[in-house]
């Protein structure tokens, strides 16, 4: 009886476990398109690109900073970043520094770093070499965290009054909420804008944004609030 009891378990337990791997990976699974919709709507926090101005009026006191991600991401958000660079809305873009290599490039006959990568994918854009920016941060476990901590640092030793974040569009909420988070809780009145790119992730992505933006919001933004209560 108990071994037959075991094997029903068993059997129904694999059965959930295969329909649920089936209808996270699986598009044309039935729910799948809507709770890709879902899970998108929830993670997006939408800003629309700033009103043209003069570059040359760019206030000093607005800098740019677009957020680590994989290359096919930065490109995009590099080009955002470049559209709000010559609109005049910030002075200087930043980005993140990150060790190693990528691409081969015939005219050095050698692979680029990926800083050298970075600021070639800005310049290309017709970004000056002297507003761009690379930020070197301690790799820590919670990198949105770790990047809005050391970013907060930068902005507050440089007196920015405003920062524009780029980054990828699923991911724009959790930003937007980190940095507000820290940026307020130590004592920064800095205004706050983000931008997202279109990228077309997919379930297993967005539920995995899905559940860290659950961590951030219940379990690593009151900590952190507690700490400069």
């Amino acid at each position: 009886m108990k071994r037959k009891r075991f094997f029903l378990i068993s059997s129904l337990s694999l059965v959930i476990l295969l329909g649920l791997s089936l209808f996270v990976s699986v598009k044309e699974f039935p729910g799948h398109e809507r709770m890709r919709i879902y899970l998108r709507n929830a993670l997006t926090r939408d800003e629309l690109l700033e009103e043209v101005v003069n570059h040359s009026s760019a206030p000093p006191d607005t800098a740019l900073y677009v957020l680590g991600g994989r290359q096919g991401s930065l490109k995009k958000s590099f080009k955002i970043a470049a559209d709000l660079y010559h609109r005049g809305s910030c002075a200087k873009i930043f980005f993140l520094s990150t060790p190693g290599i990528t691409e081969y490039d015939p005219r050095l006959g050698r692979n680029l770093t990926n800083d050298e990568w970075a600021l070639k994918e800005l310049m290309d854009l017709s970004v000056t070499r002297k507003d761009i920016v690379p930020l070197s941060f301690v790799k820590g476990f919670f990198g949105t965290l770790t990047e809005a901590k050391d970013l907060a640092g930068v902005v507050a030793q440089q007196g920015y009054r405003r920062l524009l974040l780029v980054t990828s569009g699923y991911h724009t909420r959790r930003a937007w909420e980190t940095f507000s988070s820290i940026m307020e809780g130590q004592g920064q009145y800095v205004t706050l804008r983000i931008y997202g790119t279109e990228d077309d992730f997919g379930v297993p992505t967005l539920l995995q944004e899905y559940f860290k933006l659950i961590l951030y919001e219940n379990v690593l933004f009151p900590a952190f609030r507690l700490r400069y209560i």
